[in-house]
């Protein structure tokens, strides 16, 4: 047994840990080792992971003697307890993971010597020390969060939309972008909400921020949940948010999943998931919306959450024609002034929304929580 596999091992043994992540698959040799029979514990999970997918591919088939269509090398079996996880996202590597149990308390987590500097896989182990697990409590908190939106009169499915409002919520406000409110606008929400909307009516002007503050302005003290008019939420999602809200967490970042070709399949890979969307968080004087597109929160105070269970289904591609896709990312074009230029590809690697759902079973009354500096 060479030196880095024996050492793997020794580890195992002194920490009595049952998990093995390797960070880096490299040129492939360390992890066919530890992979070997009776090299590891019978009982040990063990996890190469790689944020360099061409590089893992291009190995793969070198191992497989030049076999294009080899996929994963012969000693991974997805369904073992042996495997490969390889994506260009740092987040998802790590919510992957985190979701299966990998930690610094849990696993033994080794670099692989023989791969390149990865900052993506240093991120990984960053965040994987940086966060730590939290019941989510049974009760809700004692004030429900407003749910808030900015919405375009035109946007497909409205009806929907508000009909998916949960029992307990106590307000909705919108921002409406036209220059007044729209007669349907206020006909939709009272036909399919159940509770009160406070419209408000102001252009986009390219700015969506802006048009996020003017919502964000009007909305009480406390909490507010921010959804998009092509974004809805799962029954179960929606009975977790008050219970994160009773939390002394001061955000949450939300997966989301944009669904594709169908309501049972998402985009995955490439950081097209999880996509962790800071949604739900306490209001206060200096918390904003910044950049004109693809805004951010900025100026909240204290820990943030990731709420795995509690994903953001985005229908936008169920929803709209490409050609008012189209003219979505064009007002993105608009809003950058030219600087980010965005396109809708043709084809996307998809995964079926029932493999997340089994990873995030275990995870409808637990959360993970970040330390100050990785917030």
């Amino acid at each position: 047994m060479d030196v880095a596999a024996a050492r793997a091992v020794r580890m195992l043994k002194q920490t009595g840990r049952s998990r093995l992540l390797l960070l880096g698959l490299g040129d492939g040799r360390l992890a066919r080792r530890l992979a070997a029979p009776d090299v590891l514990p019978p009982d040990v999970e063990f996890t190469v992971c790689d944020a360099d997918p061409e590089h893992v591919r291009a190995i793969v088939v070198s191992e497989s003697s030049g076999n294009p269509s080899r996929i994963v090398p012969e000693w991974a079996h997805p369904f073992g307890n042996k495997q490969l996880l390889v994506d260009a996202s740092p987040q998802a590597l790590f919510l992957l993971l985190a979701l299966h149990g990998y930690g610094p308390d849990t696993a033994v987590i080794m670099q692989n010597q023989s791969a390149p500097p990865s900052p993506g896989l240093q991120d990984v182990r960053r965040l994987l020390a940086s966060s730590s697990r939290h019941d989510i409590p049974s009760e809700p908190a004692s004030s429900p969060p407003v749910i808030a939106s900015i919405l375009h009169p035109d946007e497909p499915g409205l009806d929907a939309f508000f009909a998916q409002t949960p029992d307990w919520a106590r307000q909705w406000i919108v921002v409406w972008d036209a220059p007044d409110v729209p007669d349907m606008a206020r006909r939709m929400a009272r036909e399919h909400c159940p509770v009160p909307v406070t419209h408000l009516a102001r252009e986009l002007a390219g700015d969506f921020s802006a048009q996020r503050n003017a919502c964000l302005s009007a909305v009480p003290a406390g909490h507010v949940l921010f959804l998009d008019g092509d974004e809805r939420l799962a029954p179960e999602s929606w009975a977790l948010i008050p219970r994160l809200a009773a939390m002394d967490v001061a955000g949450w970042r939300l997966p989301r999943r944009t669904l594709y070709p169908d309501a049972r399949h998402c985009k995955i890979g490439y950081g097209l998931w999880p996509d962790l969307q800071l949604r739900l968080f306490r209001t206060g004087p200096g918390v904003r919306f910044e950049r004109p597109v693809h805004e951010r929160v900025a100026g909240i105070e204290g820990f943030i959450g990731i709420a795995p269970a509690t994903s953001i289904l985005h229908h936008s591609r169920l929803l709209k024609t490409p050609d008012r896709l189209a003219r979505k990312l064009q007002t993105f074009d608009n809003a950058t002034q030219g600087a980010v230029s965005h396109r809708l590809a043709g084809d996307y690697p998809t995964c079926e929304c029932a493999v997340l759902d089994a990873a995030e079973a275990s995870w409808h009354s637990a959360s993970l929580v970040l330390s100050a500096d990785h917030a």
